[in-house]
């Protein structure tokens, strides 16, 4: 019994609960009405049933709708061969409470009738309806056939443009390609009045299916220019140009077929005439993608030779990537601890030392080159060099051979020092003179060239002046920078040592 009652008492709560919820939010608990009506289109109106150029024929629609509300009119006019028209939308004017707009008449429309198609609503819960003009009853829960002959417009003294454009050329940038390869696309297209709207390939694939793209307008070339991009899901194999469509501004299409297929599908309600071609040579085959790195070379030049391994002036430095299949995208270089900089041309290397070059290329396909490096060695200074004699000056005129011992230091801080050598000794008078003792090879034991330290001068002089030999030295760094030291022997004539 007691169970009973709290059964009851549980019970009564949820009612109320539910009662409570339905007041606070109807939508909630689905009791709320669902809008499932399209719009109902009462009236129709035109304001002119004959226009010419720049006319604007104004349009007015008395359309409604119960619960959401109308979102959307529109009314469709063919034009009089029925390869186009025109597609006027109507807007809700809350001054007439209509929807209106206007049918305008162009330079270029084609004279004659043109009857008005259709007329769609929508509401904003998305359900339409369609007003198809035809005489004979129909109607379905979409639309429905009503006579619209009465809204006909005639439209009068215009440049008829009755002829589709005409392709006049057409290639591709490559007929092989790989995945991640884009083949570029061009078409020189003209109409000769209301101008080419747009333009639209396809390929058919080798197993089957097609791709279809647009080509767009290049006011640079004059072409209408469009890519074919190769994605990593293509089959390989042959894609052949199945078809090329036109359409200009007054809608007359045309479409090129390719001749060639062994099946062609011609949707002429899709366009309004074709022509069939030879588009063969237009074929792109998808290959293998590249699966290899590119090369890069470096080539190093200078305006003296170098020599072990050291350059003695600045150098010019240029690369060169090769890519035997997608082709190369950039080349990249960085000197010592730098960025990556994208190689464009040769650059120069004009810092003394060890300058490490690293370089490589990256090709289409996003295959990296392995990193290379090469250091370039860089001396433009000279040593330096010092030159010092035990004796530097002599006073003992006895005609004899005085031995002279010479120290050299040479010092190099880059390349360093590859060797040094003695280069001449000369004297300011001759051997043989009046009063320089009837003696002759007056300069023995130097061996030039070498780096020979000792040697011997003779100790005398002619006349009344005093007798200066000159020793010369020269030191010679790893790059083949050069510089020369010299030192003096006087050998005196009145027997001072000053």
């Amino acid at each position: 019994m007691i169970m009973i009652v709290l059964k009851k008492r549980f019970l009564a709560r949820v009612m109320v609960l539910l009662m409570i919820v339905s007041l606070v939010s109807p939508t909630s608990t689905g009791f709320a009405q669902v809008d499932r009506t399209p719009p109902t289109l009462h009236s129709f109106a035109v304001s002119d049933k004959e226009a010419t150029v720049d006319d604007q024929v104004k349009i007015s629609a008395d359309v409604t709708d119960d619960l959401s509300g109308v979102k959307s009119v529109s009314v469709y006019y063919s034009n009089p061969k029925d390869t186009g028209g025109k597609l006027v939308n109507l807007f809700y004017n809350s001054a007439t409470g209509k929807y209106e707009g206007t049918f305008n008449v162009g330079q270029y429309d084609t004279e004659g009738k043109w009857k008005i198609s259709s007329i769609s609503v929508r509401d904003s819960e998305r359900n339409s309806y369609e007003y198809l003009n035809q005489t004979y009853p129909y109607k379905d829960y979409e639309s429905e056939s009503r006579d619209l002959s009465d809204y006909d417009i005639n439209v009068y003294e215009t440049n008829s443009d009755v002829t589709p454009p005409t392709v006049n050329s057409f290639t591709v940038s490559a007929k092989e390609a790989s995945v991640g390869n884009h083949v570029k696309m061009s078409a020189d297209i003209t109409d000769d009045l209301s101008g080419v709207k747009s333009v639209n390939v396809s390929y058919r694939f080798p197993n089957g299916g097609t791709r279809s793209m647009g080509l767009y307008y290049n006011s640079k070339t004059g072409k209408y220019e469009g890519t074919f991009p190769v994605n990593k899901n293509d089959a390989e194999g042959e894609y052949k140009l199945q078809n090329i469509y036109v359409w200009d501004n007054q809608n007359n299409s045309i479409a090129y077929y390719n001749e060639k297929l062994t099946y062609i599908y011609r949707d002429l309600e899709y366009v309004s005439t074709y022509e069939d071609r030879d588009l063969s040579d237009y074929s792109i085959k998808i290959v293998p993608s590249d699966q290899i790195s590119p090369v890069t070379k470096m080539e190093l030049k200078s305006s003296l030779p170098k020599a072990n391994e050291w350059y003695s002036s600045d150098v010019k430095v240029s690369l060169n990537a090769t890519d035997d299949k997608s082709g190369v995208a950039k080349t990249l270089y960085k000197i010592n601890d730098s960025d990556w900089s994208q190689y464009t041309n040769a650059f120069e290397l004009q810092n003394e030392g060890v300058n490490t070059v690293e370089y490589k290329s990256i090709d289409k396909a996003g295959n990296v080159e392995e990193t290379k490096s090469i250091e370039v060695k860089i001396d433009k200074t000279a040593p330096t060099l010092t030159v010092s004699l035990d004796q530097s000056v002599i006073t003992n005129k006895n005609h004899k051979l005085v031995p002279i011992n010479a120290s050299v230091k040479a010092v190099d801080n880059l390349s360093g020092v590859d060797s040094y050598e003695l280069v001449s000794i000369v004297s300011n008078q001759p051997d043989h003179a009046k009063g320089s003792g009837n003696t002759t090879q007056d300069i023995q034991g130097a061996e030039f060239g070498t780096s020979d330290l000792n040697f011997l001068v003779r100790a005398e002089r002619s006349g009344s002046g005093d007798r200066v030999y000159t020793i010369t030295y020269k030191a010679t760094d790893s790059a083949g920078n050069t510089v020369t030291a010299s030192q003096e022997i006087v050998v005196k004539h009145d027997n001072s040592k000053k």
